[in-house]
This record gives structure tokens, sequence and C-alpha cells, in this order.
């Protein structure tokens, strides 16, 4: 994946996504590792102790923007992390436009079939865990969808 990103990006330090630098409600800045959420986390008696700087409001603004960038790069619309409006928002998911601060891409440098795409997908998605068996029914699906058109 390639990312063109803007020079800075203040709307995210504003935003408050719960981990940005020198957030950290104490000098001491590291999670207690006792610290269990409540919910399924504690009853399962299980830690997070990065859950400490985590609430739901946190959690959505970081998905929509994180969503939203995917989507349609570095903008200001749909809860994205841009900084200004530059035109119209894009309606077109993965479609270039001039309201882009920023965008996502992914090119096939130096593959040639589908096994090697399958390979480079796997180590950027699941960090190379996606399994044989994974991979051939993606591959089944690639190849069907390319010979029906």
């Amino acid at each position: 994946v390639k990312y063109k990103i803007p020079s800075g990006m203040p709307k995210l330090q504003r935003l408050g996504i719960g981990q940005d630098s020198y957030g950290s409600p104490s000098v001491f800045s590291f999670f207690h590792p006792e610290y269990s959420p409540a919910g399924v986390i504690s009853l399962g008696g299980l830690v997070a102790p990065e859950a400490q700087v985590l609430a739901g409001s946190v959690v959505t603004t970081l998905l929509d923007g994180l969503l939203t960038t995917v989507k349609f790069g570095v903008v200001d619309c749909y809860q994205g992390f841009g900084e200004t409006v530059l035109g119209e928002c894009p309606t077109i998911e993965g479609a270039p436009t001039d309201n882009q601060e920023g965008s996502m891409t992914y090119s096939l440098e130096g593959t040639t079939n589908i096994d090697e795409v399958l390979d480079d997908l796997s180590l950027l998605l699941t960090s190379g865990r996606l399994s044989d068996k994974n991979k051939q029914i993606i591959k089944d699906a690639v190849e069907n969808m390319y010979l029906s058109g």
C-alpha cells in the first residue's frame, strides 16, 4: 500500500483518537498492566491495558475516519481525517478526486499472476497468515469473476 499523506495532520490531534503522542493522562506514559475494561473482557478474566484510553466516542471517531480514508482517501467529508473541503464530497469509493488531501493505492509491483498477488495481499492484510485453503477460495472466486466478465 502506498500512502500519500499531507504535511501535518492537525485534525487527528484535535479528534483525540486515544493514542496520540503527548496525550497521556500521566507523565509516566504507560498503561496499567492489570487494567480490564468492564464487559466480556473482564468477565473472561482477560486484561486490555490499552483500553484505558478508549471510550465509545473515541472508537467510533477512529473507525469512521479509518473507513473513510480507505473508501475515499483523506477527505473532510464523512467524518474523515481531512482538514478542508476542497470541492464536492466523493461518492465513488476508490475513485481519485480533487477533494483528497491524501490517498491509499495498491499496485502490483512485479507480480504477474494471481498466486503472487494473493501472496502479496496475504502479507499485507494478514501478516502472511492466510491459509492455503483460504487462498484457494479467493483464487477460485477471482478467477470465476474474471472469466465471467
